[in-house]
């Protein structure tokens, strides 16, 4: 999809891309990368990215300890 004359930076149309690491939006003509943030105050919050089961909250250190004592008595 695309968003005519929506760029913060350069006032340039906006695209919705994918890469590896999920989707984004970019301008066109500046090549600048919106935020989640700037996505949202803008209003271009679309479907949720494919991938955004894959994606965790980091572990606390403690819990990771956890999770590797479990791993070690089940072996």
């Amino acid at each position: 999809m695309i968003w005519y004359n929506t760029c913060p930076r350069c006032n340039g149309g906006l695209v919705r891309e994918s890469d590896l690491h999920g989707e984004f939006v970019s301008c066109m003509q500046c090549g600048g990368i919106l935020n989640e943030q700037q996505e949202r105050a803008l209003g271009l919050t679309g479907k949720p990215s494919p991938y955004s089961h894959l994606i965790a909250e980091p572990m606390s250190p403690e819990r990771r300890l956890s999770v590797a004592k479990q791993k070690r008595r089940a072996a």
